[in-house]
């Protein structure tokens, strides 16, 4: 009974992850792929921490891909 129970549990793990990364690729690209609140969060604490930021920085504008200007 406990090896029908570790299969299943993994089968619902696989299940999930195979649904999640459906997901991810469907939104990859899109507006749904990013969350500016996270995103702004996420580089506020880059720079507070390790004093620089990433490069270089990409946004979302309408429905392209622009590359933004580096925070102070």
């Amino acid at each position: 009974m406990e090896t029908i129970d570790r299969w299943l549990t993994e089968q619902q793990r696989r299940l999930l992850h195979d649904e999640i990364q459906a997901y991810a690729r469907g939104a990859a690209g899109t507006r749904d792929d990013l969350d500016e609140d996270m995103e702004a969060a996420a580089l506020e604490h880059r720079l507070a921490t390790l004093g620089t930021l990433p490069e270089p920085l990409f946004s979302l504008v309408g429905d392209g891909l622009k590359i933004a200007q580096a925070l102070p």
